[in-house]
């Protein structure tokens, strides 16, 4: 089965990009909190860690709780474009 070189390029890619992840995971990982927010009338602190990145001065809201997106990392933005 031949396999062409733009699919070829594409898996090496993702390969490459999952690498660069596992290997910045130290500082990623630093940006997860757990949030307060609001539901069914009362509030809860998450039971996942939640972080968010975006645009400069973007914001979000989530449940009640708003929160200001981080600036992209390198890897994000590399896989956003």
């Amino acid at each position: 089965m031949l396999i062409s070189n733009e699919r070829l390029f594409g898996q090496i890619m993702i390969l490459i990009l999952i690498s660069e992840c596992i290997n910045y995971y130290p500082k990623f990982a630093s940006d997860f909190e757990y949030k307060r927010i609001f539901v069914f009338g009362k509030w809860n602190i998450t039971k996942m860690m939640i972080f968010s990145y975006g645009d400069e001065g973007t914001k979000y809201t989530y449940s009640g709780t708003e929160m200001v997106g981080k600036e992209y990392t390198e890897i994000i933005k590399e896989i956003k474009m």
